[in-house]
């Protein structure tokens, strides 16, 4: 069984980090022996130690603010990945400056023209799409309190123009519960409990659109209701699966076409349907791992989900 070696916070805020969120428990369900080292205590030394000791055969590093260049000593001893989630926006003055210290990238939104300019081989670059981790994602804990709301909801920050546009539905009469724990059991729990979700796209400098990891998580528990974001046809059937709004007069014309229960629960259930079988970690890593292990066996994701998740599972 090869070894893999995950590289990022464990905790953020006393909580499990979204490091832990969106991969644990992932690759131990695809047939790899697999280490977590928490980044909050990086030393490389301990590092090589570990590696070597250990016999990994990848690593896979989660970038956050700083650019590692030691970890090119690991490649003396197993292969090295980066994890890069925020090249939109920081691919010149950050990501591209790995590219040297690595065996490849793995990238939610960078592009293999800017890389493969700056040096990179075109088979060291794997494209990945957020997607839903059953392992951390499909359920709840139970009922401590968190009231149902059966409402409208806004889970996250509120960057750019979001309180904005919020501020906009509430003075249309269209209440907003708006929750910024930094709990993700919170979280799924008022999910579990709304009717709809908004996910507003715009990045923090208001400069464009971006894919928010929003967008595969609501669709288990609610009517995801968002504004357009990049690739979204390669997600969802947008008049079938969510609900997509420009403005808000066009959000608030469509949610009165889901107070029709049949309509409502057709988008819900659809989206919950195709969030399962297309938009898992699963089907990711099934199409990125043969890049990266030369060993590896294609497998079917929906027979991993069915056996592993089978409790939770949508089909």
């Amino acid at each position: 069984m090869k070894k893999v070696l995950w590289i990022g916070n464990q905790t953020k805020n006393g909580y499990m980090s979204p490091a832990l969120i969106w991969w644990y428990g992932i690759l131990e369900n695809m047939g790899y022996q697999v280490f977590y080292y928490d980044y909050a205590n990086y030393d490389i030394e301990e590092l090589y130690k570990q590696v070597r000791d250990n016999k990994v055969d990848f690593v896979i590093f989660l970038a956050y603010d700083a650019v590692h260049t030691e970890l090119i000593r690991l490649r003396e001893h197993t292969k090295v990945y980066v994890l890069q989630s925020d090249d939109r926006w920081r691919y010149v003055n950050f990501s591209k400056f790995w590219i040297p210290f690595v065996d490849g990238v793995i990238t939610f939104e960078g592009e293999i023209e800017n890389y493969v300019s700056d040096g990179l081989k075109p088979e060291q670059f794997n494209k990945m799409r957020w997607s839903f981790n059953p392992n951390t994602m499909a359920s709840v804990r139970a009922d401590d309190g968190i009231p149902t709301l059966n409402t409208m909801t806004h889970t996250g920050g509120l960057h750019g123009n979001r309180q904005q546009i919020i501020e906009e539905f509430k003075s249309k009469g269209i209440p907003v519960i708006v929750d910024q724990s930094p709990d993700y059991e919170d979280t799924k729990y008022i999910w579990k409990n709304s009717h709809t979700s908004l996910c507003l796209t715009n990045n923090s400098l208001n400069t464009g659109k971006e894919l928010k990891g929003r967008v595969v998580e609501i669709p288990n528990w609610c009517v995801l209701l968002t504004q357009p974001f990049p690739d979204m046809e390669q997600y969802y059937d947008i008049e079938n699966d969510v609900v997509v709004f420009n403005t808000v007069d066009e959000a608030i014309e469509k949610l009165e076409i889901l107070r029709d229960p049949r309509e409502y629960h057709r988008i819900r259930n659809n989206g919950k349907r195709k969030l399962w079988n297309q938009n898992t970690v699963y089907h990711q890593w099934n199409e990125i791992l043969p890049n990266i292990d030369s060993d590896y066996l294609i497998l079917d994701p929906i027979k991993i989900l069915k056996e592993k998740h089978g409790e939770h599972y949508y089909e």
